[in-house]
């Protein structure tokens, strides 16, 4: 490993444009005070602290954008390795489809025009 590479493997920066001029010690304490609001925010809805408690998946997605409507700013990797850390199951079936339909709809239903393998070319 190169010197500089290691300097970069244990960079603080997380790449957030929000975190600039503030200390380690202020980061770890805006991450805690983070994950104490998503806990809160999971005890005080019943319906879904049930749903947790019964390990049904919820859609990442509107998990998130709750989150977000109720003022606790949290990216989605955050919060990843939060229901991670916490076991709590989700789904982002949703966000697959989504990207399948999109990735469908930018080809145009074509085939991609390319070499034919050598077990399908003509002799």
């Amino acid at each position: 490993m190169l010197a500089g590479e290691f300097d970069n493997v244990f960079s603080t920066d997380s790449g957030d444009e929000e975190d600039d001029g503030i200390t380690l010690s202020q980061a770890a304490i805006r991450e805690a005070d983070t994950t104490e609001a998503i806990r809160q925010y999971i005890r005080s809805n019943p319906s879904l602290y049930s749903n947790i408690l019964q390990y049904k998946p919820f859609e990442l997605s509107d998990f998130h954008q709750q989150l977000k409507e109720n003022g606790i700013k949290v990216s989605k990797g955050k919060l990843l390795d939060f229901l991670d850390t916490h076991c709590i199951t989700f789904t982002t079936a949703r966000a697959r489809k989504e990207m399948l339909k999109r990735r469908k709809q930018g080809t145009g239903g074509k085939r991609r025009k390319g070499k034919l393998s050598q077990c399908r070319k003509k002799k």
